[in-house]
């Protein structure tokens, strides 16, 4: 306890000198800081050697007399540099020092622990325990087992439980306890410790019971099959110190980058004075987040590259369509069909293939005529898996698609917005260019899909990268804003939006959106001129692959409109379904207003329920609920203030503006929100009108921007409304992942969550 106060005054001293300014009072004694500093500092360094030589013990604290020596020596470096050293280095230095000062004495609070009361140390003899479904040191069987240790008289302050699973990454232990306070029976669960793989930290957990424990029982469950070790049980033992430098260079860089973006010139100059710097830090960015998507994806897959690209299994878009489309049919490669399906009442009632004993079928395909079809996007299975299949003989991996059209698709987004900045923004600060940015990516959406890699993420992946492709060439094309019309942009768009409609149907919405732009540069930029090359390069595209989807449509329900999700063998009957208003507005309560809760464990709140308001009636909840945008993503709240940014802009095409954004930022989402009422609630859905609901927002957010006199506050409120939108989003999809990713990534992820949750 000596050690740990002398360290603490120590530190005391070297923070006072560093940010608290100088009282009149004390203004001799700052002009001698270096000195004091520098004997401190020396000090520190003594007490380490002999903490070394073991004259001196820090207990749980064990060597924290180095870390001290550490923050004297860049106070000392501070004190000295300070009048020839740049603003920025200093400040750098700051948070360097406080970032260390955190990390020993908060982070670490639990080597405190055992400090200032009497603990004996030792070890708990397992053999002589009254055990339950328990033999030498594993359980017998699966569930409920049970070591009881009576009459210790002992207190204790830490328990160390030396335990290993067969089957789990991670499972719980818990504790029952009589003490001074609570003799006559136990206090049942009243602690627990979450052991974690290669985490020796996690077998050891502090405990604040009154006075002395008399009996203790330790217990916890099995899964079948599953054998738990418990190979030693230690009371007592202190807390070591553990300075994770992990932890450290996420904390410092997190307010490292705050303070730089606020600080560095380049961030504080419009954007376009400095937009190449701006657009290397954006596209920078981007490869991190292309890096993340990658460490998503590795979280859902177990197997090898080159396993993965020699498969010869798939699912319904990777094998199936591929196999129909090789054999030149439109349905699937089956044997038949189940004879049970057809000769029930009605196939496409879930409850009745249960209740009649139907047996195998396949999940969420299609079920016409005696056969099977797809109900999910040809473009992915044309453009990708078929040619695979057709030069190396095997099937594409699903989960290698998701990561392709999800990186395609983020770096097509951010191709698109710093093109949007620089047509109708390049005034604003370089610092709420990467914000904005920042914002726009995490919550796309897109990151729901990289663990699964499923049919339904190849689907909205390569939606999603079709959808901003379109939209990056399309504002490449000089349809809207200044400049030629540059017709071969023109073709790109449509070719990407027409694409993207062979995806996912539901994205059908931004192709008509697409049409209101065509006009405005027949009507506008032409001057109502007629031009074959512009409607070739703008319309040809949509004739063409929508032909590709009508005769598609054609050839498996006689019919070029009917894409026959209503043959869906899934969650309901979809041919009798009918609209009702109360379920059609269920998804907007959701995606744009649903609030987390708050919790005690990483990332520290609890993902929202979903909102159903008492239906009355039958909804489908897929997954549970994420933040809703209103609160994700603040500036969405700018547009209540659209018609103020209306009146404020100065553009002459004003009202073609208005209707473009109402109908591409908001009544495209609107119609997507509405239309998911059929297939329930799923939080990834959100990836097909996300960042186009933001988008308009933005528009309206920075008109008003420009012509305000607060900038100040408005800095200060985007920079806010990013670090919401990235802690939710990042929350939420580590929330996604940790709990089902393969067993090596999650304990990454869960081992990442206990740096933040020191207190356990």
């Amino acid at each position: 306890m000596f050690v740990y106060i002398l360290s603490v005054i120590l530190t005391l001293i070297a923070v006072v000198f560093l940010f608290v300014p100088p009282l009149p009072i004390f203004k001799k004694i700052y002009t001698k800081k270096n000195i004091i500093l520098y004997c401190c500092t020396g000090f520190s360094f003594l007490l380490f050697l002999l903490e070394c030589a073991g004259v001196l013990d820090a207990g749980g604290y064990r060597f924290i007399t180095f870390y001290v020596f550490v923050i004297g020596a860049f106070a000392s470096v501070y004190s000295t540099v300070h009048q020839k050293a740049s603003k920025l280095l200093l400040d750098l230095l700051k948070i360097f020092i406080v970032v260390i000062i955190a990390e020993v004495f908060v982070f670490n609070i639990n080597s405190l622990h055992l400090y200032g009361k009497k603990y004996n140390v030792g070890e708990l003899n397992i053999r002589s325990a009254t055990t339950t479904n328990f033999d030498g040191l594993q359980n017998i069987s699966q569930g409920y087992t049970a070591l009881e240790f009576n009459n210790l008289s002992e207190r204790i302050g830490t328990i160390k439980v030396d335990a290993s699973s067969t089957k789990r990454t991670n499972f719980e232990i818990f504790f029952d306890v009589t003490d001074d306070t609570h003799m006559g029976n136990y206090r049942l669960n009243n602690a627990k410790i979450q052991i974690i793989e290669k985490n020796e930290a996690t077998k050891q957990g502090i405990f604040n019971f009154f006075g002395d424990v008399h009996d203790l029982k330790i217990h916890f469950d099995a899964n079948e099959g599953e054998k738990i070790y418990v190979n030693k049980i230690t009371i007592n033992e202190p807390i070591v110190m553990n300075f994770s430098l992990l932890r450290f260079a996420i904390v410092f860089l997190f307010f490292g980058l705050i303070y730089l973006l606020k600080n560095l010139e380049v961030f504080k100059r419009p954007y376009i004075e400095n937009s190449k710097t701006i657009n290397l830090i954006a596209y920078g960015m981007t490869v991190v987040l292309c890096i993340f998507a990658l460490f998503l994806t590795n979280c859902g897959r177990s197997g090898d590259l080159k396993g993965d690209f020699s498969s010869l299994g798939g699912n319904q878009m990777t094998k199936e369509l591929v196999d129909a489309f090789m054999k030149g049919q439109t349905h699937l490669v089956y044997d038949n069909v189940n004879p049970k399906l057809e000769s029930i009442a009605n196939p496409y009632d879930w409850s009745l293939r249960d209740s009649e004993n139907v047996g195998a079928y396949p999940w969420d395909h299609l079920l016409y005529n005696g056969k099977y079809y797809s109900y999910y996007g040809i473009a992915p299975v044309l453009l990708m898996f078929l040619p695979y299949k057709a030069i190396t003989g095997y099937y594409f991996p699903s989960c290698w698609a998701v990561w392709l059209f999800g990186v395609g698709g983020i770096w097509f987004l951010t191709a698109f917005f710093l093109t949007f900045i620089k047509k109708f923004f390049k005034n604003l600060k370089g610092e709420n260019v990467i914000l904005s940015l920042l914002l726009l990516q995490v919550t796309s959406g897109i990151w729901f899909c990289f663990k699964d890699g499923n049919f339904y993420e190849i689907a909205q992946s390569s939606g999603f990268l079709c959808t901003v492709g379109g939209a990056y060439f399309l504002l490449k094309s000089n349809i809207i804003g200044e400049g030629k019309i540059k017709n071969i942009y023109c073709a790109l768009s449509s070719v990407f939006l027409a694409l993207g409609v062979l995806c996912r149907p539901t994205l059908a919405v931004y192709c008509i959106a697409a049409l209101f732009f065509i006009f405005f540069g027949f009507y506008v930029k032409h001057n109502k001129k007629f031009d074959i090359k512009y409607i070739l390069a703008t319309l040809l595209p949509f004739v063409v692959i929508g032909s590709v989807q009508m005769i598609y449509n054609y050839a498996r329900f006689n019919s070029v409109f009917d894409f026959g999700i209503q043959y869906s063998l899934t969650i309901n009957d979809f041919t009798r379904t009918e609209f009702h208003t109360q379920l059609a507005t269920i998804g907007f309560a959701n995606y744009l207003f649903n609030l987390p809760g708050w919790s005690e464990t990483f990332p520290f709140f609890q993902r929202p329920q979903v909102l159903t308001f008492n239906p009355q009636g039958y909804y489908f909840v897929a997954t549970s609920a994420i933040t809703g945008l209103c609160f994700k993503a603040l500036p969405v709240l700018s547009y209540k203030s659209g018609f103020n940014a209306y009146k404020a802009c100065e553009s002459v095409h004003k009202k073609f503006y208005a209707l473009l954004i109402a109908v591409t930022c908001i009544a495209c989402p609107f119609a997507i929100i509405l239309s998911i009422w059929e297939s329930g609630y799923g939080a990834r859905y959100c990836v097909d009108f996300a960042w186009q609901f933001i988008l308009g927002a933005y528009v309206i957010a920075f008109t008003l921007y420009e012509k305000s006199s607060g900038k100040r506050i408005l800095d200060k409120l985007l920079r806010l409304s990013t670090f919401l939108g990235l802690y939710f989003s990042f929350g939420e999809v580590y929330m996604w992942v940790a709990n089902s990713a393969v067993s090596n990534y999650q304990i990454k992820l869960l081992n990442l969550g206990r740096l933040f949750e020191f207190w356990r």
